[in-house]
């Protein structure tokens, strides 16, 4: 059994899903099934019960679920350890972020990180921006990208890394500025772009007629192409949509803020070179 099977075994039981932990180890979920049958013959345990449509934990595994956490948490704080100027930094680096953020921010930074520590394995994992301090605090990722706003916890250091400018959208056929009695505003219904907005609404005042909440930006961006309305997303999310080329940004008299972009990771764990290495890209963490 290797440092790798732990590692597995470990975050499949925090997820529960075949599917997200072969997409976070890059393999496929028929290979990972396999893996995981190996492991349990070699405990001579089940560690998971599995259906069709759950994932549950084996109660009586529960001891070893502790071992392989413990152990692959102490390996990667020896390896850390093992920092001399002359041996080059190793292990994992995992990175949670929103898929707007993993186009938008994120390559440029990794091309940075890379550069000064090729051997550190980069592990990314895609999903709600609301999620990421949860993911830091249960150390299920080591650095996460999200907007700066207020409210940061204590335990948590950051670094802003970039701005990302937020337009207003409509379909081809609309006119080339936004009417806000008239037309059907298409707005996230929660997060920080949707308070950014909201603040913007209040300081310009701004106060739309109609206004429809969809979850996501690609929901946003379907309903404008469609002529539904017009929609406030940020502009990377707008211009690497396939739908961008049937739909416009319009011009707004009084222009929209920019999303302060930010890369976060627990005080705590600060110590840990292959963390504390990422922010000194960006000259040190700022509370």
């Amino acid at each position: 059994m290797t440092i790798e099977d732990l590692k597995i075994v470990t975050y499949l039981a925090k997820c529960l899903h075949f599917h997200e932990t072969s997409v976070a180890f890059l393999m496929s979920p028929s290979n990972l099934t396999r893996r995981i049958r190996q492991i349990e013959t070699e405990l001579g345990i089940r560690l998971f019960d599995r259906d069709n449509r759950n994932v549950r934990v084996n109660p009586d595994a529960a001891s070893f679920f502790e071992f392989a956490a413990k152990t692959a948490h102490d390996y990667e704080l020896t390896l850390d350890g093992f920092r001399a100027t002359d041996r080059p930094l190793g292990g994992e680096l995992r990175i949670y972020c929103s898929v707007t953020a993993s186009y938008g921010v994120l390559p440029p930074l990794l091309q940075r990180y890379r550069l000064a520590f090729p051997q550190v394995q980069v592990r990314l994992e895609t999903g709600a921006v609301q999620r990421v301090l949860d993911k830091l605090h249960s150390q299920d990722a080591d650095i996460g990208i999200m907007p700066i706003s207020g409210g940061i916890p204590d335990s948590v250091v950051f670094a802003p890394v970039g701005r990302m400018p937020l337009v207003v959208i409509a379909a081809r056929d609309h006119g080339d500025e936004v009417d806000w009695d008239l037309d059907t505003l298409l707005l996230p219904e929660s997060g920080i772009t949707r308070e950014v907005v909201n603040d913007w609404f209040l300081s310009s005042g701004i106060v739309p007629s109609r206004i429809q909440e969809l979850a996501e930006f690609e929901g946003i961006l379907s309903l404008v192409s469609a002529g539904y309305g017009v929609g406030i997303i940020p502009y990377i999310v707008w211009e690497q949509s396939q739908l961008s080329s049937h739909t416009k940004v319009l011009k707004i008299s009084n222009r929209l803020p920019r999303l302060k972009i930010g890369v976060f990771s627990l005080k705590k764990r600060m110590h840990l070179r292959r963390i504390d290495g990422f922010f000194e890209l960006f000259k040190g963490p700022i509370t």
